[in-house]
């Protein structure tokens, strides 16, 4: 785990160093799971820090570390991990660029694989809207196992901003991933609600997330979770100015039930 710590590290470092305008939060949450028909307690759990630096007036570069764990008595699973995105963006209108990610999976303390991803993203935004979309290619590589598991996703996110420190988030993912003994696909969906506190740095949020699998009966079934959680902000004032101004794009950070094989 230390060596995707860092990575992680690195990543934020590069992002943030010799630039102009330097903004970012950090994110902690908990909360329950479900999986299928099981009514055993599953408890969730994790966080995540990006800091956002912008160069030449409309670049700018972004880096992530994050975590996200799985656990019960009976065992867990937990991704460490880490992003850089890099994207030109104007705060009017849109912005594009590309993002890459990395993480390692342990299961009950045993590093079992390691997870890239690489691929495009967008922004569009209204005056209470932002339109965010994703796409990319990934790898999964398992200890001792010599095939990797080929991963392709597609994500869309929806903020709507009924304040400029009220936000409601919508999501959608679709993920197909298949290697020599699976070939399955799913999808994810999230809705999310975000408070921050007038003229303070702190955000309260509240989020339920479905993993659904579409093929392969040899999962197990749908993953609900529901989380709450908090933020803490620096470098703007509001939920829209952070989100137009800084740290706005997302690597894909939570696992991805249907995906980790242990």
């Amino acid at each position: 785990m230390i060596k995707y710590a860092a990575l992680a590290t690195l990543l934020l470092t590069t992002a943030a160093h010799g630039g102009e305008t330097l903004s970012g939060h950090a994110d902690l949450y908990f909360g329950r799971a479900w999986m299928g028909e099981e009514s055993a307690t599953i408890w969730s759990a994790g966080g995540v820090g990006r800091v956002n630096v912008t160069f030449d007036q409309r670049w700018n570069g972004e880096g992530e570390i994050f975590a996200d764990r799985l656990f019960n008595d009976e065992g867990n699973i937990t991704s460490f991990g880490g992003a850089a995105h890099l994207y030109w963006r104007d705060p009017a209108s849109f912005a594009a660029g590309a993002f890459a990610s990395v993480n390692g999976l342990w299961g009950n303390g045993e590093h079992f694989a390691t997870h890239w991803r690489v691929g495009p993203q967008a922004q569009f935004y209204t005056d209470r809207a932002t339109f965010y979309g994703q796409a990319w290619y990934g790898q999964e590589h398992g200890v001792g196992i010599p095939d990797p598991m080929t991963e392709w996703g597609a994500r869309a996110i929806v903020r709507t901003f009924v304040t400029d420190n009220l936000r409601l988030d919508a999501e959608l993912t679709y993920v197909d991933i298949n290697d020599s003994f699976v070939d399955a696909a799913g999808v994810i969906g999230a809705v999310q609600v975000n408070y921050r506190f007038t003229n303070q740095p702190w955000t309260l949020f509240a989020r339920y997330q479905i993993d659904h699998p579409l093929e392969d009966a040899t999962f197990v079934g749908d993953l609900q979770r529901v989380h709450v959680g908090a933020r803490w902000s620096f470098g703007g004032s509001t939920l829209k100015e952070d989100d137009r101004n800084g740290a706005t794009m997302e690597a894909p950070t939570r696992i991805i039930h249907f995906f980790a094989r242990s």
